[in-house]
């Protein structure tokens, strides 16, 4: 597919942040695991009903291996990847139902390292973003994390929403009542969910009840899966030891191994990384941070998965997008940001963003300048315009949309430009490019992402 003024070269410091999710994000092993004393035992039960709603989890990993880019489309360029993070949190079970399982948690300390190839990041999680709302869908289908105060931001995201989250973890116990060394198999829809994978397309991952000691059930987890995240394909291989505590009734030590082998998609590097993750998990009496009286005129409902959002800020915050989570950011430079949106893994449309010269006071750009401005910029390119209009938009601003047809090597395409005023004179270009084929699956994202267009506040 061929799109207008996509650099070749993606910016390192963008996918040294998008490495956060890439990477699996896992970790090392400072956490030791409890010694403990072996007891014989009859069959054991696990409740998923823990006894207390509160509790504190320290998390810990690591992650070695390369990333796999392949910026000119021709050949592959491999970088070497470090990470490692330390992570304290509290959490607080909200509802833990058949129709779902939701907890708010707060973060206390979030210290996140990543290297790819000489380039180093320090990523930052605001204040607001440190209190986040987890939601497991009863089928299993969706892992939701958002912020009671606002749309967390891609970065943000990649912070929070981790593999392994311990929301996920009771749906890796067994069903019924199991004897030592007896193995259950784990669903596949178990399986991507905590492992944060779209689907699982074949393989084989059991658990194992390998003894009881001092009132702790050890419990252990292996195999390999294929599937994909994004569209893209991906290779796991998974190894984990849990601990169980019968009279908490909750997991309280956790230890993962996973190696994959992720293939090169449209809007994120292909991966082969190992990471080892270490958690202990504690009950807690309460959570000062997540009191009722701490909560009070947050939002705290149910988790709408249609509502789903992301915000992103331009490099000098001249303006904010809240975007579908599908829209990725490819290049983020002071003149330009490139999204690229990409469904099931298929590129469907690129969006070109940048701020323009502020117009003079009480001046507009007329429709037929911007039109004519179009008409010039895509040259022999064009063969018709489809829409020339303009609107008045939220908060006052002026909206000019030209919908324009034409091929690229034979190949039609399908652009969509806008530009936008807002009352005091600051202007942006919005620019949609897609294949004239993808337009109905494209559907209306255009406008809504335009919609959702905010000049800054303040500058």
């Amino acid at each position: 597919m061929l799109f207008d003024d996509l650099s070749p070269i993606l910016d390192l410091a963008r996918t040294l942040r998008r490495a956060r999710n890439l990477a699996f994000f896992t970790l090392a092993a400072l956490l030791a695991q409890p010694q403990l004393v072996a007891e014989d035992s009859g069959p054991v039960s696990f409740s998923r009903q823990p006894k207390s709603a509160y509790r504190q989890i320290k998390l810990i990993f690591e992650a070695r291996g390369e990333l796999k880019m392949n910026e000119d489309g021709r050949r592959v360029r491999r970088v070497p990847l470090e990470a490692r993070g330390d992570l304290l949190f509290d959490e607080r079970l909200l509802e833990n139902s058949d129709q779902r399982q939701r907890m708010l948690r707060s973060y206390e300390e979030v210290d996140v390292r990543l290297k790819i190839g000489d380039g180093q990041l320090k990523p930052q999680l605001s204040k607001p973003a440190r209190l986040v709302q987890v939601q497991q869908s009863a089928d299993r289908a969706a892992l939701l994390v958002r912020s009671p105060h606002g749309p967390l931001t891609r970065d943000e995201l990649d912070l929070v929403r981790i593999h392994g989250d311990s929301v996920t973890w009771d749906n890796l116990l067994p069903d019924g009542p199991i004897a030592i060394d007896q193995t259950w198999l784990i669903e596949h829809p178990v399986l991507a969910q905590f492992l944060l994978l779209d689907a699982i397309t074949e393989g084989e991952v059991k658990g194992r009840l390998q003894s009881v000691e001092a009132d702790v059930a050890l419990l252990e987890i292996s195999g390999s899966i294929s599937g994909a995240i994004g569209g893209v394909a991906t290779e796991v291989d998974l190894r984990a030891k849990l601990n169980y505590d019968l009279a908490a009734r909750q997991l309280s030590w956790l230890a993962l191994t996973i190696k994959e082998n992720r293939t090169i998609g449209h809007a994120e590097p292909g991966l082969e990384v190992t990471s080892r993750l270490r958690i202990a998990a504690k009950p807690l009496v309460d959570s000062p941070r997540l009191t009722d009286k701490a909560l009070d005129g947050l939002p705290t409902d149910p988790l709408d998965p249609a509502a789903d959002v992301l915000r992103f800020q331009s490099p000098k915050g001249k303006y904010e997008i809240y975007h579908d989570p599908r829209w990725r950011m490819m290049v983020d430079r002071s003149n330009v940001t490139i999204f690229r949106f990409v469904d099931r893994g298929d590129l469907i449309a690129q969006c070109n963003v940048s701020s323009l010269d502020r117009a003079p006071a009480g001046k507009q750009l007329p429709i037929e300048a911007f039109r004519d401005g179009v008409r010039e910029t895509l040259g022999e390119r064009l063969q018709q315009f489809v829409e020339v209009s303009t609107s008045q938009g939220e908060r006052g601003y002026r909206v000019h949309r030209v919908v324009a047809a034409g091929t690229v090597s034979e190949l039609p395409i399908h652009w969509v430009y806008y530009h936008i005023t807002a009352p005091d004179g600051r202007r942006a270009s919005v620019v949609f490019t897609l294949e004239a084929p993808l337009v109905e699956r494209f559907g209306g994202g255009d406008r809504t992402l335009v919609n959702a267009f905010r000049f800054a506040e303040s500058e």
